[in-house]
């Protein structure tokens, strides 16, 4: 890993980043870059949506990437909706840390470049990857195009199964958080607040197949897609 302290801003990533490139990023953060794509989930009327947004560019190191921008929910958000307290980890690292984790038991899920963040007690956290080009998620293909997704149920259980075998908890794995290129791959998405599950491998399959019938019935898509089969 490559530690950049840069303008109050302190990067960590797989790759090492270019003055140019790094000051790209804070002007992203900043909100002041106008040449990067947007696009707001919490906004965008998908299905399933999260609550998170990202912001699309292109950097010379590795070609075009997503950053993620962390935003708080419940009450706490009126206080701060973008700070968090320091206590030992930062978000952002977290979830490149399981990001990393989720590949090497053989998921896809998208490249984790970098993590950034800026404060000391409070801060602010960023995360950056590769982007998923050409993509829409499992929820909208199951309403939209419901042959091509039933093709998919496969790949995606064994995703999930290779999760369960290493005792991964995606906090929130439903049909918006797997997203599917052009070439049909499935990518795991938004692994914020994952941890690693202390009990039974079989308790953390029945976790994550309640938590996707859930989302399934919940959100009207078919009931065929309710069950993942992850034994």
């Amino acid at each position: 890993m490559y530690y950049t302290e840069y303008r109050s801003y302190i990067f960590r990533s797989s790759v090492p980043l270019e003055p140019e490139t790094l000051d790209r990023f804070v002007r992203i953060f900043r909100g002041d870059e106008s040449s990067c794509a947007r696009t707001g989930l919490s906004d965008s009327g998908t299905v399933l949506g999260g609550r998170t947004s990202s912001r699309f560019t292109e950097i010379p190191e590795t070609g075009p990437v997503a950053v993620k921008f962390y935003s708080r929910g419940g009450l706490i958000r009126h206080i701060s909706s973008d700070r968090y307290f320091y206590t030992g980890s930062i978000r952002s690292g977290v979830e490149f840390s399981f990001l990393s984790h989720a590949r090497k038991a053989g998921v896809s899920v998208p490249f984790p470049l970098a993590y950034a963040s800026k404060g000391r007690v409070f801060y602010r956290a960023w995360l950056i990857t590769r982007r998923i080009q050409a993509h829409t998620s499992f929820a909208e293909l199951c309403l939209n195009d419901p042959e091509r997704a039933f093709r998919l149920v496969p790949s995606i259980s064994r995703s999930v199964r290779r999760l369960v075998e290493k005792g991964i908890c995606h906090v929130d794995l439903h049909p918006g958080n797997v997203l599917i290129d052009w070439n049909d791959v499935n990518y795991i998405i938004d692994f914020d607040k994952a941890f690693f599950y202390s009990k039974s491998r079989a308790k953390l399959a029945e976790k994550y197949r309640n938590r996707w019938a859930r989302a399934v019935r919940k959100h009207g898509l078919p009931e065929s897609f309710a069950v993942l089969d992850i034994e």
